[in-house]
């Protein structure tokens, strides 16, 4: 039995089918490809938009409850501000604002090669080829290519906290000497346990809480009440070594210029570096 093969114009429409095939299919698999690493460069922009929202709360944690000023920051500003350090892929460059209650609000970041467009709430993969100047404000415009790249980021301002609340270094760079918890006289003069002690003076430009209301009768015509609030040591009165209390200001006269404290009001705020 004599063997029959295929003729050569077989072969050709073998070739041919498989022509058509490789054409449609591998835009498929490449499209399928580039699909899979957009999605993977948007789930990525997730997790850094996470770890950020994390360091802005530790943030606030290791400043007394001050927030990261709100405004636009380079991711590498950042990065070095926040100690960003994420697994995986990470933005290589672009921008990121910040809302008043430390989220991030919007972003356009570069990250694995496409640029991701970041609302709030969803990342989106674009086909821009340079980041937007993004304005924080809502709106975006197409950054100039070649125009200067990332603009400065804006410095955030310094907190303030009131002093009673403030870290314990605040306090000492404050001359923070403490709670009044109660009064008496001696030898002329008011005197006040400050922190449970009467220990030592004080000294100019130290500053002492009232918590409450607190009055003192020197003398059967003085009296001497300090309302809540903060107090301002204005001048030192010398006094012998024995006398170990804290004075607060000259008894038996009711002239305001005997006083040696001044007061600064309910509320006294710090800058926190």
């Amino acid at each position: 039995m004599k063997k029959q093969g295929f003729t050569l114009i077989e072969l050709l429409a073998v070739i041919v089918i498989l022509a058509i095939i490789a054409l449609i299919a591998v835009p498929m698999v490449l499209n399928t490809i580039e699909s899979s690493r957009k999605g993977s460069a948007s789930t990525s922009t997730y997790s850094y938009v996470s770890e950020v929202e994390t360091k802005l709360a530790t943030y606030m944690l290791h400043h007394s409850g001050a927030s990261y000023s709100s405004g636009k920051y380079s991711v590498e500003k950042l990065k070095e501000d926040l100690d960003i350090k994420l697994k995986g892929s990470t933005p290589t460059e672009g921008n990121i604002c910040i809302g008043d209650a430390g989220l991030v609000t919007e972003a356009s970041i570069k990250m694995d090669g496409y640029i991701i467009h970041y609302d709030g709430k969803n990342a989106t993969t674009t086909d821009l080829k340079e980041i937007e100047d993004i304005s924080c404000d809502g709106t975006t415009t197409p950054e100039t290519p070649g125009g200067g790249g990332v603009e400065p980021p804006i410095e955030p301002e310094v907190p303030k906290v009131e002093l009673k609340d403030a870290s314990d270094a605040v306090k000492i760079a404050n001359d923070y000497i403490g709670e009044v918890d109660e009064l008496s006289t001696a030898s002329g003069y008011i005197t006040a346990s400050i922190n449970g002690t009467r220990e030592g003076h004080l000294v100019v430009d130290q500053i002492l809480y009232f918590p409450t209301e607190m009055s003192i009768k020197v003398d059967s015509n003085t009296t001497y009440t300090y309302i809540a609030g903060y107090y301002k040591v204005t001048s030192e009165v010398s006094l012998p070594s024995y006398m170990n209390f804290k004075v607060i200001a000259v008894a038996g006269s009711t002239q305001t210029g005997y006083d040696k404290i001044e007061y600064l009001g309910e509320s006294y705020l710090v800058n926190v570096e």
